[in-house]
């Protein structure tokens, strides 16, 4: 009898184990969703929207803690600044595969717990969230290419938009990331003087009205890190003798439309397992 209950026993713990590494293979092969909602805070209003989020981000942190979804960012927009920009901070929510954002961009974001988890004063500042800040647009990007520091401090991230030129297209600016640009920006995160980079493709909203298409994020652990970077110095090692001519294949694919610097303020913490 006691063997009897000893193999069951090895039996249950074995599919266990066998369940959550297959659990773990289709994480890791699931598309990563990544959906930026651009926010703008008129001048004066600073500290109370950070305030705000600082609320939001107990709603964020339970949710991800429910495995609704996998991480919620945000980050302060350092340049372009000004009366004339459209946004000044970008709060980021990652998804891992279809089904997991698919359902958390239709159900309710709130939890079912939400008065535990707030204050009356973070409650009141929650029901105030559109007279604080303004929604300007929301937009979802998948990750084609990820390569980073194994323990990344990202600090710093340049969100670079892209366009294609006439008679170029996707398949065009993507085969020159990987082809030349990744392996020097590996070699830059090797160096210390990055901290990871990510190829991202515009999901929604798409079509030919869209003023760009993909990104690329350069991270950096600090703003003199970024200020002090240059791949220049790895080229001859990498791809030889090819610089000018990589640099005019790479604009022949693709138009850089804008490269925008964020400052991270604040991030939930990954979810236990």
């Amino acid at each position: 009898m006691k063997s009897s209950i000893k193999v069951l026993l090895l039996l249950i713990g074995f599919c266990t184990s066998a369940g959550l590494a297959l659990q773990a293979q289709e994480e890791a092969a699931a598309t990563y969703y990544s959906q930026m909602d651009y926010m703008y805070v008129a001048p004066g209003m600073h500290g109370e929207y950070e305030a705000l989020e600082a609320a939001w981000k107990k709603i964020h942190q339970a949710n991800v803690d429910a495995g609704r979804y996998d991480i919620w960012t945000l980050s302060q927009v350092m340049t372009p600044n000004g009366s004339a920009s459209s946004h000044n901070y970008v709060t980021r929510i990652g998804y891992r595969g279809e089904a997991q954002m698919a359902a958390a961009m239709t159900g309710n974001i709130f939890p079912d717990n939400i008065e535990e988890l707030l204050s009356a004063e973070e409650m009141a500042l929650v029901e105030r969230t559109s007279e604080i800040r303004k929604w300007v647009k929301s937009e979802v990007f998948s990750t084609q290419e990820f390569i980073r520091q194994e323990d990344m401090e990202a600090n710093v991230t340049v969100f670079n938009y892209f366009s294609y030129p006439e008679g170029a297209g996707r398949s065009d600016h993507f085969k020159v990331e990987r082809d030349y640009w990744m392996a020097i920006h590996q070699a830059r995160i090797d160096a210390g003087e990055m901290e990871g980079w990510v190829l991202l493709n515009k999901e929604l909203p798409y079509g030919a009205a869209q003023p760009y298409h993909s990104a690329t994020v350069d991270v950096y652990e600090s703003l003199e890190e970024f200020l002090t970077a240059d791949p220049r110095p790895y080229f001859d090692a990498i791809h030889g003798d090819k610089m000018e001519a990589i640099f005019e294949e790479t604009d022949a694919s693709a138009t850089l439309i804008l490269g925008e610097v964020r400052i991270s303020l604040d991030r939930t913490t990954p979810m236990s397992r």
